[in-house]
């Protein structure tokens, strides 16, 4: 149980110990958590432990990506590229966007842009699985500039909860904006099950 978002250890530890109800044992348990989370955190963005984040991924991926208690929400519909041969560009994609990779155009070329290196390795795992040549995983901070990993027209850029995970995202709006094609689109979904 850990805020994949903000990384708050402090929510983190209070959220595991009402989880398991041990509240008594705070004392007991504050330390090793902490110890815990900040070996994950570590582990979430050093590259030397690409390969426990491969491993995680596909564990997480071949074992408990589908949970039956999310079969009951509908998840937004994905923008369509009209043009040939351009981009889509999803920003903050997470493991959710592992929903639509079966449905993907096999005509339009995909970019998913995460920080989280488990969550671009568990991506990645799963392109992999599925053969797709047109999707391809971008492992940036959002608010750096990635128009030079994109070597092409670019017709959608795709924000889901785009402002959950980037409170302050307006100020790189201008940035992006730059990348879209005339007739081009921004398209902002907010949508949460949480």
């Amino acid at each position: 149980i850990y805020d994949n978002s903000n990384y708050n250890k402090e929510n983190a530890i209070q959220n595991f110990i009402e989880f398991v109800n041990k509240k008594q044992r705070r004392e007991t348990l504050n330390t090793p958590l902490y110890n815990f989370y900040s070996f994950w955190e570590k582990a979430c963005f050093d590259p030397n432990y690409r390969d426990f984040a491969r491993l995680g991924a596909e564990i997480y991926v071949d074992n408990y990506q589908e949970n039956p208690e999310m079969a009951k929400y509908k998840w937004p519909d994905l923008p369509l590229c009209q043009k040939e041969n351009t981009a889509f560009v999803d920003l903050v994609s997470g493991f959710g966007f592992s929903d639509y990779l079966k449905e993907l155009n096999p005509k339009t070329q995909y970019f998913l842009v995460d920080k989280s290196m488990l969550t671009c390795e568990a991506l990645r795992y799963q392109i992999e699985k599925l053969g797709l040549d047109n999707v391809r995983v971008i492992e940036k901070e959002v608010k750096s500039d990635i128009s030079g990993d994109i070597e092409m027209e670019v017709e959608i850029i795709r924000a889901k909860n785009i402002f959950c995970y980037v409170p302050d995202f307006v100020e790189v709006i201008p940035l992006y904006k730059k990348m879209i094609c005339d007739e081009g689109q921004f398209i902002f979904q907010e949508h949460s099950v949480y």
